[in-house]
């Protein structure tokens, strides 16, 4: 299958850079510098814009693409996303702030939709918006700086990312472990915590996997392990456990998730995933490797970092 696409970011409307990024680990700067509470000056506006078109050399019949995530639509030139973010990062303790991520478009917003917010939860169809991340942040003044997030964001799950302003992956297409094997996003209240500049923790209480409603009276609750031994080395341990099935308080699924980064002398990155699924105690594995490498050309071309990971 033959693909092309065309991606323009960032539209930068603001003269700042985030300091820090919503889905990135929640460390915090210990400060007693007192100011307001929140303020405007920090508020930053960007956009992305995404386009593309696939064809199949098979001839599906329908025109669709088989397991494939965004690029299901054979024969097709499609605007993928348009992405507006309105944000005020929080960065320091007693910090506050907000991000909202608004989406259009004829593949990603279809997908991702969550079920109560643009997706019908009686017919499970999506439309052409979302609100892909909906929230509010606090840095509570404990220790290093505890940061809270409660609202709608991003999963902790996967090396792949939803592509957007932050970062895009480096194929059109998307592998079976991103599109099937973990969520998108999470409703609910996230907590992070870094130890040190190599430890960090993230745990979550939330309506479960792409959920704004809940689809039964159960809540699901996650968690984030980042061990960073040296600067080329990453490892995110991530965990999560809830009732998911409609009108089911008991059937359990848990889902563990182990990703690991190299940088190589800040050349390549390469990234063996895997997750594996529990349900109501029998385990049903999605057993998968996957180890993609990026190279950086020049300085004035970064490469993108990975948003869908705290």
């Amino acid at each position: 299958m033959l693909g092309a696409t065309l991606l323009l970011s960032p539209l930068a409307l603001s003269q700042t850079t985030p300091s820090v990024l919503s889905d990135s680990p929640p460390v915090a700067v210990v400060t007693s510098t007192e100011r307001p509470l929140l303020s405007w000056h920090r508020i930053t506006l960007n956009g992305f814009v995404s386009a593309g078109y696939s064809y199949n050399t098979n001839r599906p019949s329908p025109e669709l693409n088989q397991f494939r995530t965004f690029d299901f639509e054979d024969n097709e030139f499609k605007i993928d996303v348009a992405e507006v973010v309105l944000q005020r990062p929080v960065a320091e303790v007693r910090d506050a702030g907000f991000r909202v991520d608004f989406t259009a478009g004829d593949s990603i917003p279809e997908v991702t939709a969550s079920y109560g917010m643009f997706r019908n939860k009686r017919t499970g169809e999506g439309r052409h918006l979302d609100i892909h991340q909906l929230f509010g942040s606090y840095i509570l003044p404990v220790g290093k700086g505890i940061r809270l997030d409660a609202g709608k964001f991003v999963t902790h799950f996967g090396y792949e990312v939803i592509d957007g302003y932050e970062g895009y992956n480096d194929n059109y297409s998307h592998s079976f472990l991103f599109g099937y094997g973990i969520p998108f996003t999470h409703t609910g209240l996230r907590m992070g915590y870094a130890f040190s500049p190599k430890v960090a923790v993230v745990a979550m209480i939330v309506n479960g996997w792409d959920d704004v409603h809940d689809n039964n009276r159960s809540r699901s609750a996650g968690a984030q392990l980042a061990i960073t031994p040296t600067k080329s080395l990453t490892t995110y341990v991530n965990y999560m456990a809830g009732a998911e099935a409609p009108a089911n308080n008991h059937s359990l699924r848990q889902t563990i998730n182990l990703v690991q980064t190299w940088n190589a002398k800040s050349r390549g990155i390469r990234s063996p995933t895997g997750s594996h699924w529990r349900f109501a105690g029998r385990p049903f594995m999605i057993r998968k490797v996957c180890a993609p490498a990026k190279y950086k050309h020049s300085r004035d071309l970064p490469s993108h970092p990975n948003t869908d990971e705290l």
